[in-house]
């Protein structure tokens, strides 16, 4: 979900204005080269990703978890892979493009997302590209295994694709083609994305086209999660400036969570039947009552590190982050 700062080729770099990055890194995004520059691709896309010892305290972006398996991905094409109660170990990639987010769907297939368009398939520790779209010029910030089988990616200025293997098409999500941050499955099969400058787009079925839902907050939203609650599901959406939106009907409508804190939130992660945890920027860490539709206690993880997403699985929270992969042992601190 995050940019990373322009790599060295010879394409010009343009700032990429309230990308996520740009709040937290300075990002940029590659622009198209001329007709006459015969180097298209930009540096390190053609290049394996290269396994360091030091890759696991690098800047990772995004983790997912399902049953005993867990991925993590992040720069330089990184991606981490565990399985039970076993270490991350670093698996090979084709690319050195950036690895943005990553998503688990049914028999063990995965596919991981990034930069320059770039999908990655996973099985069984391979890696392998199967689609790229450069001409498209679009980083793709998220993807989500759908009930159909099917995976469902989306990016900057509105640039989505949905499909499997080596077959997948555009789809839309908005018309006004705004970044989207992060797109979500909800338990009754529908779907949720959100973005730039207050977009939530909300489809009711894996069939259906998503409609833009007015949103209480007109800053970005750089991502959603869906909760199950003891009485009904929830949908919880963060961003910008400590922003926490909160929906008890399905995500067809939402309102804020007060927040005294105003920086920028990141990644959340169901911790119990009525918490959600709510990590972000400089550290933050988030208790938040979903029956009280509010922040219980928040504390400081140490050092500060920028948190950039989280899972909880068997007592034990995980994080990505600027500084790697960080655990603890007990979400109560």
């Amino acid at each position: 979900m995050f940019h990373s700062a322009c790599r060295r080729a010879k394409r010009l770099c343009d700032f990429v204005s309230a990308s996520l990055l740009a709040v937290m890194f300075s990002s940029f995004v590659v622009a198209p080269s001329s007709a006459s520059d015969e180097s298209a691709s930009p540096f390190g896309f053609d290049a394996p990703s290269e396994f360091a010892r030091l890759a696991k305290k690098s800047l990772l972006l995004s983790i997912e978890c399902l049953d005993e398996r867990c991925l993590a991905v992040g720069e330089r094409g990184h991606l981490f892979s565990s399985s039970g109660k076993s270490e991350f170990s670093q698996l090979g990639s084709p690319s050195q493009s950036q690895i943005n987010d990553v998503a688990i769907g049914d028999k063990g297939l995965a596919y991981a997302v990034g930069e320059d368009g770039t999908v990655l398939r996973i099985l069984e520790g391979k890696v392998s590209r199967i689609y790229s779209d450069l001409d498209a010029d679009s980083p793709l910030f998220s993807v989500v295994a759908l009930s159909s089988g099917e995976f469902l990616a989306a990016g900057a200025y509105g640039y989505c694709i949905k499909g499997i293997d080596d077959n997948w098409n555009r789809c839309e999500i908005d018309p006004e083609e705004r970044h989207i941050y992060e797109v979500i499955q909800l338990s009754n099969g529908g779907r949720v994305a959100v973005g730039e400058a207050g977009l939530i787009a909300q489809a009711e079925s894996g069939d259906a086209d998503f409609e833009l839902i007015e949103s209480p907050y007109s800053g970005s939203l750089f991502g959603a999660v869906s909760l199950a609650g003891a009485q009904r599901d929830y949908v919880l959406v963060y961003g910008l400036r400590g922003t926490i939106l909160f929906s008890d009907d399905g995500a067809k409508s939402f309102q804020e969570i007060p927040n005294p804190e105003t920086l920028s939130l990141l990644a959340a992660a169901q911790v119990s039947d009525d918490r959600a945890l709510v990590v972000g920027l400089g550290g933050q860490l988030i208790d938040l009552s979903l029956s009280e539709k509010k922040i219980v206690r928040a504390t400081i993880y140490p050092g500060r590190p920028a948190l950039t997403g989280v899972v909880f699985k068997d007592g034990v929270t995980t994080l990505t982050s600027d500084k790697g992969l960080l655990t603890f042992q007990d979400w109560q601190w």
